[in-house]
């Protein structure tokens, strides 16, 4: 049996409005929602309707990531980290995101003007385009010393030449598979990504 609501009543109860028609809406898997003004009964169940139900998340504003999604993974604990990873005084945002099955680095650099980078893109150094091994993701302070683990042969800070050490007054990324070796720190350095592997 149909569901049939007076739609006056429901606009009353959503908007208070006066005025409409008194006319009888099939509402089955519809909700009353309230766009520009109107009241509009959304199909819940067509696809063309969701995205006026999603929830805005951090991609939202920028129309870049409109082919991305961002990645909630139970196995990832961060999926989004904070951090001034640009030298220039002002925090960014490090996101994982996903298209086309492949997991990327979305970086929003709310430098001077707001950017959206890539990292891994066809215009780097780094030529990664998938970072679906990554189950460890978060920011590096400023200070810390990044440096490889692994030449030939695992090694210890103590091991690493002062010239194979590097020290950012900005902070870095590290990257790193949950349950095995391979990993890194990734940060910008002489206007490009650069990597130092981490085991």
């Amino acid at each position: 049996m149909k569901t049939i609501l007076n739609l006056s009543l429901i606009c009353t109860l959503i908007i208070g409005c006066d005025s409409i028609s008194n006319q009888t809406v099939d509402i089955k898997n519809k909700v009353p929602i309230k766009i520009d003004s109107k009241l509009e009964l959304v199909d819940t169940v067509s696809s063309s309707t969701t995205p006026l139900l999603e929830e805005p998340t951090i991609l939202t504003p920028f129309p870049e990531f409109d082919d991305y999604t961002l990645i909630t993974d139970e196995y990832i604990p961060q999926t989004q980290i904070e951090g001034d990873f640009f030298g220039d005084n002002t925090d960014d945002i490090a996101v994982l995101v996903r298209k086309n099955n492949l997991i990327h680095i979305g970086i929003i650099d709310y430098g001077t003007d707001t950017l959206i980078k890539f990292i891994g893109d066809t215009e780097d150094n780094l030529k990664r385009d998938d970072y679906s091994w990554i189950g460890i993701f978060k920011s590096v302070p400023s200070g810390d010393t990044l440096w490889s683990n692994y030449v030939d042969d695992f090694r210890d800070l103590e091991e690493v030449p002062f010239d194979e050490r590097v020290v950012l007054n900005y902070d870095a990324i590290y990257a790193h598979a949950s349950e095995s070796c391979g990993g890194g720190f990734i940060f910008w350095k002489d206007n490009k990504w650069n990597w130092l592997q981490q085991e």
